[in-house]
């Protein structure tokens, strides 16, 4: 569950722990993906298809994260 992923600091801040953003490691000359990371019901489109994602699949993520605190279920 991505909500555990939100902690709560004693002055009530919510802080985001992970944004499950795929990582790409550098291996001499070569690159080598690690395939798609991530929560599958919190992953924007492209990034579950294993395409490159920017800071619009944590604006993805988000909006599942408060869909889910305001319905109690997934999209």
């Amino acid at each position: 569950c991505a909500a555990a992923n939100v902690l709560l600091r004693s002055d009530g801040t919510a802080v985001l722990t992970d944004f499950g953003l795929a990582h790409v490691l550098a291996a001499g000359n070569k690159a080598v993906t690690l395939g798609a990371a991530g929560t599958p019901g919190y992953m924007a489109p492209e990034q579950a298809l294993g395409q490159r994602i920017g800071p619009t699949a944590d604006v993805f993520a988000l909006g599942v994260l408060v869909h889910q605190l305001l319905n109690g279920r997934l999209p």
